[in-house]
């Protein structure tokens, strides 16, 4: 995706092509790994470069790595390249890059002192501009007992939808708080994707069983599935097939795949929960 400058008016803040490879490239990076479509990093980063005084601007993005690369006004070229390693939803860290990106290119005043250390009021050097990628990189998530209370509401609320009983509601509500500390346990670890989803799944599967069999819970099935969807990559699909709608077929099937194969793990691990609970013989 390649970008010009076609605005001769607009004051860019002369930064050298490697401070702008750097200030353009990891906001990118940022975008996608905090779940965000490709052709939305590769546009935040064509942004962000041409505001800051590039010349011309192409990037490349795929689930996995990002590219950039910025040409300046004495036609010298410069490239860079990005490993993404980690990927999770956080909506929030996207939209503040975007309203970073936004405030950038069109040189809108900062929040205040905070964020712009030094002088308030224009984003005026790479420092301030690395200091609010800094803060948003960094920037806290939810609180660990809210997690665990919203990983259990979720699934009580899905129960209703699909007309469980009061004991299936709380069998489910009980089974996703309990899903969130074992996903923190198995965060520690680095496990890859597939084994912590498919850990997951059993997880879930044989406790709803093992609550069924106590009387806990009136349908095994209602409670299970409600604490499934939780776990269900929806975004991912969504997204894969965003991308290969919008032509970027590499993206999307990358996508897709990493879609599909959450989807096994989770399947496969909810199914071993059910055999082992059968061998058992409750």
């Amino acid at each position: 995706m390649s970008e010009k400058k076609i605005d001769g008016n607009l004051k860019s803040m002369d930064l050298g092509n490697q401070e702008i490879l750097e200030i353009a490239s990891r906001a990118g990076r940022l975008v996608l790994e905090n779940g965000g479509e490709t052709y939305r990093a590769e546009e935040t980063m064509n942004r962000a470069a041409l505001s800051l005084g590039a010349a011309v601007s192409e990037s490349f993005v795929t689930p996995t790595v990002v590219m950039l690369s910025v040409q300046d006004n004495d036609k010298k070229t410069e490239t860079i390249i990005h490993r993404v390693k980690k990927r999770e939803i956080n909506l929030g860290k996207i939209g503040s890059i975007n309203a970073l990106s936004r405030k950038i290119s069109s040189r809108t005043e900062c929040p205040g002192r905070t964020e712009c250390p030094g002088k308030a009021g224009f984003y005026t050097t790479g420092k301030q501009i690395s200091y609010v990628l800094s803060r948003i990189e960094n920037s806290p998530v939810y609180p660990v007992k809210l997690q665990v209370l919203f990983y259990g509401l979720v699934p009580l609320f899905f129960s209703l939808i699909f007309d469980g009983t009061l004991k299936d509601c709380l069998g489910a509500f009980v089974s996703g708080c309990c899903l969130r500390g074992v996903m923190f346990i198995l965060s520690r670890f680095n496990f890859p994707s597939f084994i912590s989803t498919l850990t997951e799944g059993f997880f879930v599967s044989f406790c709803i069983r093992v609550a069924s069999c106590i009387h806990i819970v009136d349908n095994p099935e209602i409670s299970s599935i409600s604490v499934l969807m939780v776990l269900v990559p929806g975004l991912a699909i969504v997204n894969a097939i965003r991308d290969i709608i919008a032509g970027d077929l590499v993206a999307g099937l990358a996508r897709g795949a990493e879609a599909f194969i959450v989807a096994a793990a989770l399947s496969f691990g909810a199914g071993l929960g059910v055999l082992l609970f059968d061998f058992i013989g409750f």
